[in-house]
């Protein structure tokens, strides 16, 4: 698995590929933010994570020209995605009352318990504006998720868990 988060030089992304491809290994997590989706499913990656070019959602749903272009790529090329809606999904509703006292988080340890409650304190004076922002986020994520199914792009199942409120285990099911 290359996980790239945004920082592996588009050159050296690209030695990446060519070497597992030398060697038959095969290719999956972040996309770099200097490569597009496309080109890394071009390149022969295997499965690409969250819906995006590691800054932006790689489609949008007044865009579906780009979205069909995106998804015959993907199936050209065998390119799986991993749509990761369960994080999505915690980073859109972060200021729902319920999440600070989630029956989950018992299972966490305490620091971790503390570092998701801050970070979710913060989250919340960051204002109305910042919470529609990741709400239209999830919205656009999960209608990228419905078209690429119904263009036949192979998806995988993964969550993301870590981030806060991302529940191992419980996330992914």
């Amino acid at each position: 698995t290359l996980d790239t988060d945004t920082q592996l030089p588009r050159d050296a992304y690209f030695a990446v590929i060519a070497e597992a491809r030398r060697v038959g290994l095969p290719v999956a997590g972040h996309v770099p933010a200097d490569v597009s989706v496309l080109e890394a499913a071009r390149a022969g990656q295997a499965s690409i994570e969250h819906l995006r070019d590691e800054i932006e959602p790689f489609c949008s749903p007044l865009d579906v020209d780009t979205c069909s272009q995106l998804a015959q790529s993907f199936r050209a090329n065998r390119t799986w995605q991993v749509p990761t809606l369960a994080v999505l999904h915690s980073k859109a509703y972060f200021d729902e009352p319920a999440i600070a006292t989630d029956l989950r988080l018992r299972y966490l340890p305490a620091g971790l318990r503390e570092e998701w409650l801050a970070e979710r304190a913060g989250k919340l004076q960051r204002g109305t504006d910042y919470i529609a922002s990741k709400r239209k986020r999830y919205a656009d994520a999960r209608w990228i998720a419905g078209f690429l199914s119904r263009e036949r792009v192979p998806l995988l199942a993964g969550s993301d868990a870590g981030n806060a409120f991302c529940y191992p285990g419980f996330s992914l099911h």
